[in-house]
């Protein structure tokens, strides 16, 4: 499992590199809610994409926090 788990990081290295360039490139400052907008749109769509249910829990002094749960959940 561990390998099967290793190889698939690095074989998807260079895509999670560039996720993680544009996450840092965002100037997002906890209690400027309007300049989190930007990097919680982006992350909301990526969980999308991966058919997980998506929802932005509003916050009186923040951007709010995002929640994320796949549709298809998995038991182990």
């Amino acid at each position: 499992m561990e390998k099967r788990l290793l190889a698939h990081l690095r074989g998807h290295q260079q895509a999670m590199n560039e996720m993680l360039g544009q996450l840092v490139s965002w100037e997002s400052p906890s209690l400027d809610a309007l300049a989190q907008q930007p990097i919680l749109n982006f992350l909301a769509n990526q969980f999308d994409s991966l058919d997980y249910k998506v929802r932005l829990i509003p916050s009186a002094r923040t951007g709010g926090h995002l929640l994320a749960r796949p549709l298809q959940r998995r038991r182990p």
